[in-house]
């Protein structure tokens, strides 16, 4: 799964902290875009969701343009997820079925969730930019600035095991300002900028981005 230029986003799972030793395959590849999940209420602050994955991978030492204080939180290795957004299924994203296979009828609009929702939004952000040539997994995103993500800054998702049982930094496992585990950079505040090189060609139009909708100018 190495594929300059080409955004690859993955899950990094729903069951909370991973591990400090192995993150979810293949969340833990430094080629991959970790895309960890939050709690957006129509009101109120966007949270870390409890299920959302995080950890750390002992076989990598970084992932790409992952910096070295993002490292040191996982003893000095890979760490997950890079980036978040929306993911709990009780303020998931809506989406409209036209065909359920195991009924084979229409579900019209249905609200969806889990990482495996915020991974495709992410990745159609990418797309939506329309520039991927500088992307090499998380590259770009450590290398934006930071006004360019929403900072969740609270939020646990120890559902299974603690980050404190494997030796690692609390940060993998709680949501606080700047990175954590459990959202990564944060979720994406000013997609335009944040997808896109300061060279790149942008997007004529630029609404409806998704769960945080914005006008960037």
């Amino acid at each position: 799964m190495n594929k300059p230029g080409v955004a690859i986003t993955v899950s990094t799972g729903d069951s909370g902290f991973n591990s400090g030793t192995h993150q979810d395959w293949p969340s833990d590849l430094p080629t991959s875009i970790a895309v960890g999940g939050t709690t957006l209420p129509a009101s109120g602050a966007e949270t870390a969701w409890s299920g959302g994955g995080s950890g750390c991978e002992t076989a990598f030492a970084r992932a790409n343009g992952q910096p070295a204080a993002v490292t040191a939180l996982c003893n000095n290795h890979r760490a997950a997820a890079d980036v978040s957004s929306v993911a709990d299924p009780n303020t998931g994203v809506a989406v409209f079925d036209t065909y359920a296979p195991f009924t084979h009828q229409p579900l019209n609009f249905i609200v969806v969730g889990g990482t495996s929702a915020s991974a495709p939004y992410i990745g159609g952000l990418f797309a939506r930019a329309g520039v991927a040539s500088t992307v090499n997994g998380p590259n770009t995103l450590y290398a934006t600035a930071a006004s360019n993500f929403h900072d969740v800054t609270s939020g646990n998702n120890e559902q299974n095991a603690t980050c404190a049982s494997f030796g690692i930094s609390p940060k993998i496992c709680n949501a606080g300002v700047g990175y954590d585990g459990p959202t990564g950079l944060g979720s994406p505040a000013r997609p335009r900028r944040l997808l896109t090189s300061p060279h790149a060609p942008v997007p004529l139009t630029e609404t409806g981005w998704g769960p945080r909708c914005v006008r960037d100018r």
